[in-house]
C-alpha cells in the first residue's frame, strides 16, 4: 500500500487538531493542580479540626486571683467534664515575668470536673513572707496542667493557652 493516496488534509486542519490536543492536556494540568489544592485544603482543615478538638478541654480550665476572699489567693477552675492532673498553680509578684520561678506555688494530683478548686495561703509552697491580703495580692496566677489525654497545657496569666508537649 502507498502512501500516496492517503489523504493527509491541510495545514489548516492540523492547525485545529494541534490546538485541541494542547488544550486536552493543558485541561488536565489545570485539573491535576486543582485537585492537589484540594488535597491540601482538605488536610489542613483535617489538621484544625483536630488541634480544635485537642484543646477542647484545655480550654475551658484557668485560673486568676481570688479578690473576693481575704483567705485565698487564687482559684482554679475546670469547667470541662473531665478532671485535669499534675496540676501546678505558680504565683508570680506583676513586676515580674511569667518566665521567671514563680514566688510562690502549689500542686495538685487532680482537678476534678465542674469544680472550683479554692487554693488556700496554706497550699503554697515558697518563701513564707507572704504580703498582706490588703496589699491587692500583687500576683500573676499561672497554671500549668494535664489533660486527660496526657498533654501538657500552660496557661498563663493573660489567659494564653500553650500546648508544652
Amino acid at each position: 500500500m502507498s502512501l500516496e493516496f492517503v489523504n493527509w488534509g491541510d495545514v489548516p486542519t492540523w492547525i485545529g487538531a494541534l490546538t485541541t490536543l494542547g488544550a486536552l492536556i493543558a485541561a488536565g494540568l489545570i485539573l491535576r493542580v486543582e485537585m492537589q489544592r484540594d488535597a491540601r485544603a482538605r488536610l489542613a482543615a483535617a489538621e484544625a479540626r483536630e488541634r480544635e478538638a485537642r484543646s477542647e478541654q484545655a480550654d475551658l480550665v484557668g485560673a486568676w486571683n481570688d479578690l473576693n476572699d481575704t483567705d485565698s489567693w487564687a482559684i482554679i477552675h475546670n469547667g470541662s467534664p473531665l478532671p485535669i492532673y499534675q496540676v501546678w498553680i505558680r504565683l508570680h509578684h506583676k513586676n515580674g515575668v511569667s518566665d521567671d520561678p514563680p514566688d510562690y506555688w502549689a500542686t495538685f494530683e487532680a482537678i476534678p470536673p465542674g469544680e472550683h478548686q479554692v487554693w488556700r495561703v496554706e497550699d503554697l509552697s515558697g518563701p513564707v513572707d507572704l504580703p498582706p491580703v490588703a496589699d491587692g495580692k500583687p500576683f500573676h496566677v499561672d497554671l500549668e496542667f494535664r489533660d486527660t489525654a496526657g498533654r501538657k497545657w500552660n496557661r498563663h496569666p493573660g489567659g494564653g493557652l500553650i500546648r508544652r508537649d
